[in-house]
């Protein structure tokens, strides 16, 4: 029987601490300029724009819309990337997005059903 999650993440975060201590992370490849770029980029581009609107949203929009529309991300992500980069969904996307939009609509039925 497996152990417990809280007692992986207990042994994961011991061993993480005694190769920091024994310099195990001092051997790491240096980041080059081209990598440093893409760290920052990625952190104030998409990831810090996302974040950006996602609080504006929240402060000023409609919360259970906002929540709802979240599930869909994956899909339009996932159409998105296949049109850049010009490849074909497979037939796994059509039950993935129905699956989401169930998800999606479950929540909101329940909430509806309390009003």
């Amino acid at each position: 029987m497996p152990a417990p999650p809280e007692r992986n993440e207990k042994k994961r975060a011991t061993l993480a601490a005694v190769a920091a201590i024994r310099g195990e992370w001092q051997n790491l490849p240096p980041i080059g300029a081209e990598a440093f770029f893409w760290i920052l980029f990625g952190g104030i581009g998409p990831v810090g724009l996302a974040y950006h609107w996602w609080e504006i949203g929240v402060k000023r929009g409609h919360v259970p819309l906002i929540s709802t529309l979240a599930y869909f991300i994956p899909i339009g992500s996932t159409l998105l990337i296949g049109i850049l980069f010009r490849k074909a969904m497979g037939p796994g996307l059509l039950f993935g997005s129905v699956l989401i939009a169930a998800g999606a609509w479950m929540p909101g039925r329940t909430q509806g059903s309390k009003e």
